[in-house]
């Protein structure tokens, strides 16, 4: 089981060079349409997309166990009071195929429905609107990054800072 192979934790100051780094390459790489943009254009355009929607989420890193420093997936997400927000998830290509995107999603998703603002694979049995990427979740009651503690994500405060979870 994936969850015997990795712990997961929330995103440090450290971590967030790699999310935006590695959320912004794969965008670049697998988008559709942005192939068409000049790098420049690309990378100034969705730097400023991919910052603002980190300074209002919750980022949930997936590491090996007992190797804090080696991200292997993440998870960026808001948590409204009737829906939790995906906004990208990571696996390394070596996690690939093991279940890991699955665990992610089932960590933080609770008793809400996903909706979803990167399309993907992953994604068909969710509602997708891009839209939210650069609003973010309100609706009435939302438990973002900013308005709550980010040792808690609403329904899902057995994530603490750093654990183990099973």
């Amino acid at each position: 089981m994936i969850s015997d192979l990795v712990e997961l934790r929330f995103a440090g100051d450290n971590d967030l060079n790699f999310v935006r780094h590695s959320w912004l390459r794969s965008l670049h790489s697998y988008g559709h349409g942005q192939k068409a943009l000049t790098n420049e254009f690309f990378f100034k355009g969705h730097s400023k997309l991919v910052n603002k929607c980190l300074e209002r989420s919750f980022c949930l890193i997936a590491n090996p166990n007992d190797m804090e420093n080696i991200i292997v997936g993440y998870i960026v997400w808001e948590q409204g009071a009737n829906n939790t927000l995906v906004h990208y998830i990571y696996t390394k290509s070596d996690y690939r195929n093991m279940g890991l995107g699955r665990y992610l999603i089932d960590t933080i998703q609770g008793d809400k429905e996903i909706i979803a603002t990167a399309r993907g694979m992953r994604f068909r049995d969710y509602i997708y609107n891009p839209y939210l990427l650069i609003e973010g979740i309100d609706d009435g009651e939302s438990d973002n990054k900013k308005e709550s503690d980010t040792n808690s994500s609403g329904n899902n405060s057995s994530i603490s800072s750093r654990t183990s979870i099973s």
